[in-house]
């Protein structure tokens, strides 16, 4: 019986806050594994203006260097279908029937677990895992129907957002995101014309 943690998104551009997050995640909750789900095709985003999978993968696989428990999986790569959270934990539930799955969130996305897809489902068949994230306290009647654990606050208000915003205006980003990051986003010019 192995502790999985997922930690799902567009990754658009991965950035410290991710990597704190799943540094801690390791520590605190003694996981066996780490494993990173990139979205080919997000609910809750616009498909255009989204980077290249391909590129967002590139990206992300720069975190794989920094502990061998991180994974990237490919449950959510196939674009041409919306992506629900539920539905990829029902996947991972299906062929690791014995492990627990620790479903990793950021505050801002645990006060809008209720708009999800089958949102009672997804704290039956995994624990939520939330960390802090300035400026998105805890929206407190959640805890009763959706109880998690808390990881402590990660103090640096970084976002793939702003740091995309910043690449736009030509502003540095080398203290939000990993070297070998910043050198794909220059590589292939993006966030220019967001």
């Amino acid at each position: 019986m192995k502790k999985i943690g997922i930690f799902g998104g567009t990754f658009d551009p991965p950035h410290i806050v991710h990597l704190s997050a799943a540094k801690i995640a390791l520590r605190w909750l003694s996981l066996d594994e780490l494993w990173f789900i990139l979205s080919g095709n997000p609910p809750h985003k616009a498909l255009e203006g989204i980077t290249d999978l391909e590129i967002r993968l590139q990206m992300l696989s720069t975190f794989l260097q920094i502990d061998e428990r991180f994974q990237i999986k490919d449950y959510e790569f196939d674009q041409t279908n919306v992506h629900y959270t539920i539905d990829t934990l029902n996947q991972i539930h299906q062929t690791h029937p014995n492990d627990n799955l620790y479903l990793i969130l950021g505050s801002d996305s645990y006060n809008q677990i209720y708009t999800w897809k089958k949102p009672d489902e997804i704290v039956r068949i995994s624990t939520l895992v939330v960390f802090l994230r300035p400026n998105a306290p805890i929206q407190k009647e959640l805890k009763i129907k959706f109880p998690f654990i808390k990881l402590p606050v990660i103090p640096l208000n970084i976002s793939s957002t702003r740091i995309r915003k910043r690449v736009k205006k030509g502003l540095p980003i080398d203290v939000y995101v990993p070297n070998q990051v910043e050198t794909i986003i220059q590589t292939y010019n993006l966030y220019r014309n967001d």
